[in-house]
């Protein structure tokens, strides 16, 4: 049985494509038609060459290709190639923050929640090479040109079976056959803090929305709050009046608790790709 997550739970979430090569990350999502599409943002840090959107935008419109304002980057990139225009790139000076593209629910094979930095992350696995084809890849890769070497060490492991696998630790040989040791780590419960929560607010001084919001939930009684009660709790705070400033804190309070991991190995014969992250059957 596939996993589903609500659609709020996957903003920040890492996009690869089928071939493993990073995407981007959702930046939100709307209602389309009959589906829902999710946009995808990449961010460029300071001192660093990105694409000149305008520039690219007044280059294309000198084509006579009509140019609205809000097309992704990744719509433009193609009209360019298409029009056989060079890209444009700047330095920035400070992060910018990009809308690369759209992705349709049908476009995902695979999403995941995982466990990186200390922190459950969503991981999202894309069916089609969208980010080779973005990077201008003009054949497409066969699974057999993926190679093993000390360079796959430490990549997240996806399988677009069985989700999220763990992070390669070694390679492994057995009889005939040679591959990866995966190791994990399993996400028991994920929970608000509740009384982590308050007692910040009360050592800042917020002693009025302290008090606000034991009275809505006890932190003695409700030290934890389930993540499935998120929405409902949201709902009561802004009945309750209370800022959205301060609902939005709560995120920062989401926590887990995991169980021991271990280890699996992985068969070389099951990989598909290696890029950014390894691929698997």
């Amino acid at each position: 049985m596939p996993r589903y997550y609500p659609v709020k739970d996957l903003a920040g979430g890492h996009v690869y494509d089928l071939y493993g090569l990073y995407f981007g990350e959702i930046c939100g999502y709307e209602y389309y038609m009959d589906r829902i599409r999710f946009r995808i943002c990449i961010s460029y840090s300071a001192k660093t060459t990105a694409p000149d959107i305008e520039r690219l935008k007044e280059m294309i419109a000198r084509r006579n290709v009509e140019v609205r304002g809000d097309e992704p980057l990744e719509y433009l990139i193609r009209i360019a190639r298409e029009l056989r225009v060079d890209i444009p790139y700047k330095t920035v000076d400070h992060m910018v923050r990009i809308l690369k593209a759209y992705i349709d629910v049908d476009e995902i094979i695979q999403i995941d929640r995982y466990i990186y930095d200390g922190k459950p992350r969503i991981i999202v696995l894309l069916n089609k090479p969208r980010e080779a084809l973005f990077r201008g890849w003009s054949r497409e890769v066969e699974p057999k040109e993926t190679y093993l070497s000390k360079e796959i060490i430490g990549k997240h492991v996806v399988s677009i079976s069985n989700g999220y696998i763990g992070v390669v630790k070694d390679i492994v040989v057995g009889p005939g056959d040679m591959g990866v040791r995966v190791e994990y780590v399993k996400i028991s419960e994920i929970y608000i803090a509740w009384l982590r929560f308050l007692n910040d607010l009360r050592r800042r001084g917020d002693l009025k929305t302290y008090n606000l919001l034991a009275s809505i939930r006890d932190p003695l009684k409700h030290r934890r709050i389930s993540i499935e009660e998120y929405d409902k709790l949201v709902e009561e705070l802004k009945r309750r009046g209370v800022g959205e400033n301060i609902i939005k804190q709560i995120k920062e309070y989401i926590e887990y608790s995991s169980m021991p991991g271990g280890a699996t190995d992985i068969s070389y014969r099951r990989i598909m790709y290696v890029n950014d992250i390894v691929v698997t059957y």
